[in-house]
């Protein structure tokens, strides 16, 4: 079975998208094993204040994919302890990822002009090329001032595979399957 981590900025969709391809892939169960919430403020969100990893099925029951949502990674450092302590937990399971999904907000690259990521992002990224399947995911693609964004975001890593998404028309989803489905057959 591997591993797929979902990493990101806060607020760019990381646990939303997450939700989205699980119910989208089906057969899927939530993990015992979980990992602290980014803050504090999400513990009511999940209710025991945990993320859990998705455990994907295929159609004989058999788990074939993990999707694991992680704390927000930000550029300073945190004042909470718990905060600061998810996003160790975040970077480890990057490091035991076979499957990087980077989580980039199209709507916003779309309404900043003079577009460049932040250095966070290009460092994700640049240690996301280092595992077997690196994926940007360009959420918010349905927004105003989406389509820009994923444009600029194209042509600021034109080498890279990119899938835009729209999670509430579930946008991009198909694609984001049928690439899973590939590599697990690798």
């Amino acid at each position: 079975m591997r591993d797929a981590v979902v990493v990101g900025r806060p607020r760019v969709g990381k646990t939303r998208f997450v939700e989205a391809l699980s119910s989208y892939l089906g057969r899927v169960e939530t993990s015992s094993a979980s990992l602290p919430v980014e803050d504090p403020l999400r513990r009511g969100r999940r209710g025991d204040g945990v993320l859990s990893p998705v455990t994907v099925r295929d159609r004989r029951g058999r788990p074939w994919l993990r999707l694991v949502d992680t704390a927000a990674l930000r550029d300073e450092i945190p004042d909470h302890a718990e905060t600061r302590r998810a996003m160790a937990v975040s970077l480890a399971r990057l490091q035991e990822a076979a499957i990087v999904f980077h989580l980039l907000d199209a709507a916003q690259a779309g309404r900043l002009s003079g577009y460049r990521p932040p250095l966070l992002d290009l460092e994700m990224r640049a240690y996301g090329l280092t595992r077997p399947l690196y994926v940007i995911i360009a959420t918010k693609s349905d927004m105003p001032a989406a389509a820009e964004g994923v444009r600029r975001i194209r042509t600021r890593f034109p080498e890279d595979l990119l899938i835009a998404v729209s999670l509430p028309n579930r946008r991009g989803l198909r694609e984001v399957r049928r690439l899973l489905l590939v590599h697990a057959a690798r």
